[in-house]
């Protein structure tokens, strides 16, 4: 737990573990701390009583929201994942959630219909200018392109915020859920490779320099998902406390409208995490296999047909322990080692004949 290894951790260490818990956490706390100490929740709001008296009668008060922050932060931490998940759409677990999932996701595939159909109208051929245009239409026409263009960009965004060839069983109820997916079925799918199978794999032989930009990347999403939740409690804590005095309202108004951007930061930061995820296959796959002591492809054939049956083995490795019979069934370079990184003649015609079916 973060919490136990606080007094050893770096400045970095430190600054992540700030950003990522102790503020979003700070951030519903003192929300209802300062609720609280002006009487919202009990009549009408006095923002003069929030501010300390007296230092020595309000240093208890204060040293418990600070404990309170520590500790809330402390048993959050293991539900990180989980919050994330729960924003990207994996709703099975709650039968409520479960049933207007499918809801969502239609909504979702329409969205990702008509973006397709906008996409392939923007990308016609422009029509060639008529011979004779004064300027003023000649203004007119390079305006319209200039838009269409910047049209066609923003469409281009949003796609990559889908999977590629997505169906309706790829698709997530979410815009954060279907950012993220855009990566994980794509990073190493493009070799073969089942991401989600061999990135446990691929990442320890990460260099220091990428590995450092990918986990800022990762959490640039985990804070922004943290501080999305964060400030939508902040939200439902002003609405119950601030609902009988309309001159507040701006302030739920206002945590609304932060949630909002905070998740909007999330779904950015989830399509920037996919590109670096692809990047690390792209610079790093061939050191995984190097780690498992398999032989390197020599022609792409060969890559993909290796990493389909190598993605295959890590999906069912647990299967297929002690099942030589299965094992048999792989060409040769995956049922034999080769720590001097030398292919052997009979091997790699044996590889080159594979079907990567």
């Amino acid at each position: 737990m973060w919490f136990t290894s606080l007094l050893t951790t770096t400045a970095a260490s430190f600054g992540r573990l700030l950003m990522t818990m102790i503020v979003p956490t700070a951030i519903p706390i003192g929300t209802l701390w300062t609720l609280l100490r002006a009487g919202s929740f009990t009549g009408h709001t006095d923002w003069r009583q929030v501010a300390p008296t007296a230092l020595v009668n309000d240093s208890f008060g204060l040293l418990l929201v600070v404990a309170a922050i520590v500790v809330v932060s402390a048993v959050w931490q293991p539900f990180q994942i989980r919050l994330v998940r729960m924003l990207e759409g994996y709703w099975d677990g709650w039968p409520v959630t479960a049933r207007i999932a499918p809801l969502f996701v239609e909504w979702q595939r329409r969205r990702l219909a008509g973006l397709r159909e906008r996409h392939a109208a923007l990308s016609r051929p422009e029509v060639a200018a008529a011979p004779g245009m004064n300027l003023t239409e000649q203004a007119a026409r390079q305006r319209l392109l200039a838009h269409r263009r910047t049209e066609h960009r923003r469409v281009l965004a949003r796609l990559n915020r889908f999977p590629d060839s997505a169906t309706t069983d790829q698709l997530l109820p979410t815009a954060l859920g279907n950012a993220l997916r855009a990566g994980e079925v794509s990073a190493g799918e493009r070799y073969g490779l089942n991401t989600l199978a061999s990135w446990s794999r691929l990442f320890p032989y990460l260099s220091d320099r990428f590995r450092a930009v990918h986990n800022a990347s990762q959490d640039s999403v985990d804070t922004a998902a943290n501080l999305t939740v964060s400030f939508f409690l902040a939200t439902a804590m002003t609405v119950a406390g601030l609902c009988r005095e309309p001159v507040y309202y701006w302030i739920p108004l206002l945590s609304l409208v932060l949630t909002c951007v905070c998740y909007t930061g999330a779904v950015a930061a989830a399509v920037q995490y996919g590109t670096y995820l692809r990047a690390a296959y792209d610079l790093h796959r061939f050191d995984m296999l190097k780690a498992l002591h398999y032989p390197l492809p020599r022609t792409p054939g060969e890559e993909h047909a290796m990493f389909e049956r190598l993605s295959l083995f890590f999906r069912v490795s647990e299967d297929m322990t002690g099942d030589r019979n299965r094992l048999a069934k792989y060409p040769a370079y995956l049922r034999e080692y080769h720590h001097s990184g030398a292919v052997d003649a009979d091997d790699t015609a044996e590889a080159e004949n594979v079907d990567p079916k």
